[in-house]
């Protein structure tokens, strides 16, 4: 059997004219409280995979906070390019969506979204306290949060025979390549990630390692986070 991959699988996503091979983002929710001259600032960030995501985590965090005075939000996408969207929701223009923004861009998050909802103390704050206020909430919430580096991971599927399966199990970690799985039958079958600058060291190694009896399958590129042993999307 031969070795068969791709070398230019999917094009890597850009920023600018940068080839954009890792971006950060947050692992998982994070919540926390502000109080600033009698009105509270929750604000509440949560990872996102697109902008459905976004808007699902606004009409939850709506819905928990009806009686709120604003529910205000911001939130960056990567794809072909980075797209973003804020709301001041009733605030002063430029008080609070624009501020909360500049919190996400100036710490480079990508893929998050940051929901800032007031309740209202009666004491008026002037639109420079506003910005700092629901600014300082996100730079809050953001302290809480666990940030993690997405890499851009080939994702290929390597058949082999029980007489290889060590020896390429052992080349791959050395390589810090990931299996997420491994399957068992007539011959195994490994789940493999890698980062996808070492793709073709992978396939090269597995091809010498069995004199070219191991298929490798290239099924594309993904972002993920290695954790535990695993890449997690």
């Amino acid at each position: 059997m031969n070795s068969l991959y791709t070398r230019d699988i999917i094009s890597a996503v850009k920023n600018g004219d940068m080839m954009l091979r890792a971006y950060k983002t947050i692992l998982e929710p994070a919540e926390t409280e502000l109080t600033e001259k009698k009105s509270r600032f929750i604000a509440y960030f949560a990872p996102i995979s697109g902008e459905g995501d976004a808007l699902s985590v606004l009409e939850r965090v709506r819905k928990t906070h009806s009686a709120a005075s604003h529910n205000c939000y911001a939130f960056r996408i990567l794809g072909d390019s980075v797209y973003e969207r804020y709301s001041d929701d009733g605030e002063p223009g430029g008080t609070a969506g624009l501020p909360m923004l500049g919190v996400l861009s100036g710490s480079e998050l990508y893929n998050i979204i940051v929901v800032v909802t007031r309740y209202f103390g009666g004491v008026l704050l002037g639109t420079g306290g506003l910005a700092r206020a629901y600014s300082g909430a996100v730079k809050l919430a953001l302290a809480e949060a666990e940030i993690i580096e997405k890499k851009l991971f080939a994702k290929l599927r390597i058949l082999c025979d029980y007489s290889s399966y060590g020896k390429i199990s052992h080349e791959l970690l050395r390589l810090g390549a990931v299996v997420n799985n491994t399957v068992f039958e007539s011959e195994a079958e490994l789940l493999v990630f890698c980062e996808s600058r070492a793709l073709e060291d992978v396939s090269v190694a597995v091809t010498d390692i069995t004199s070219g009896r191991a298929l490798v399958f290239c099924e594309g590129e993904v972002f993920g986070f290695a954790h535990n042993g695993k890449v997690i999307f």
